[in-house]
């Protein structure tokens, strides 16, 4: 026997009843205690509210529910291939399904030993290259060389009141100069 819509707003209203606790505070107890059982009532009016409100019948009656019981839904062996796919998560939003890239094996061999480790004796074929040094890595090695130059004492200390930073401001302020030229 199939029950109405009304049926199971109603039947889930009373779960919710159920389910919210009302604690057993004395009329005379302090305020601030008998306001916790004013936030509980709150509580269960705002969820039978949600019940009432609920359009699509997303909270009384789940998707996952109708698709089981459907005597149309089958499965081909393209979509069990799919579903068990471990590569690929779908998560609910309650009306629609998302794909998620959580478990790319990109992410997923993060931590693996190999990552962790680093590569071993025998594979140093495998690691990556440098990369090419670019014309402003050039310009800015020249610019760095002067900037010591200027900002550094005969012996290598800095001198007074310089940070290193002040050297890199420089040197960044030469090679503009550099490559303006």
């Amino acid at each position: 026997m199939a029950r109405s819509r009304r049926e199971k707003k109603e039947e889930a209203k009373e779960t919710i009843r159920d389910i919210v606790p009302t604690l057993p505070i004395p009329p005379y107890a302090p305020a601030p205690i008998r306001a916790l059982n004013l936030i509980l009532k709150g509580a269960e009016r705002l969820g039978t509210g949600l019940v009432e409100l609920d359009p699509l019948g997303i909270i009384t009656e789940p998707a996952v529910q109708a698709m089981v019981n459907s005597p149309e839904f089958k499965l081909t062996p393209e979509l069990v291939d799919l579903i068990n796919d471990d590569d690929r998560i779908l998560l609910s939003d309650g009306v629609n399904m998302i794909e998620s890239n959580r478990f790319s094996p990109g992410i997923r061999g993060q931590f693996s030993r190999a990552n962790l480790v680093g590569r071993l004796p025998g594979n140093q074929d495998k690691q990556k290259r440098p990369r090419k040094a670019t014309k402003t890595d050039k310009m800015m090695s020249k610019a760095l060389e002067q900037a010591n130059k200027e900002l550094r004492k005969q012996n290598g200390k800095l001198r007074k009141g310089v940070t290193q930073a002040d050297v890199m401001t420089r040197a960044h302020r030469i090679r503009r100069k550099l490559e303006s030229q």
